[in-house]
């Protein structure tokens, strides 16, 4: 099964995968939305693309929020969601620091509360204490949303 998922209720999922470079696996990610298993928010980290994702064609999905790299080849992470959900997206991408702490960000409303998505991408080539010590950025985020009705 492609990438992990968590349900918060009957109508509401969300998926992770570590793509490793989108480009040779675009094929694999439209498939698996094809299947019983539709996803309403889709993560990728180390999707390696930047031009790519603007013209990637998931069929009912929106790029809602991303973090590409400028100066190193791979890494990123990205939100797809799924139409016709409402969501805000939030420029959070200068927090991120590429190979670091590379962050993009969503908010949703679902039932009686507000849910705030966040996906973050950290190189193994960077020490795991590096990206510790920049954890307080995930708080300077989540202080940028606030509780507006979508």
């Amino acid at each position: 099964m492609l990438g992990d998922k968590l349900k918060f209720s009957n109508s509401l999922t969300i998926m992770h995968h570590n793509i490793r470079g989108l480009r040779d696996k675009i094929d694999e990610l439209i498939c698996s939305q094809t299947s019983n298993n539709i996803n309403s928010y889709i993560c990728l980290s180390e999707h390696a693309a930047e031009q790519d994702l603007l013209t990637l064609n998931l069929k009912n999905y929106y790029l809602a929020s991303t973090f590409s790299c400028t100066k190193y080849i791979g890494g990123g992470s990205c939100i797809f969601v799924r139409s016709p959900l409402q969501f805000n997206t939030f420029v959070v991408s200068n927090f991120g620091l590429e190979k670091i702490f590379e962050v993009c960000a969503v908010q949703d409303s679902i039932e009686i509360c507000y849910i705030i998505i966040v996906s973050i991408y950290r190189s193994p080539s960077h020490p795991l204490e590096i990206f510790i010590t920049f954890l307080y950025l995930l708080e300077l985020i989540l202080k940028t949303f606030t509780i507006t009705k979508i």
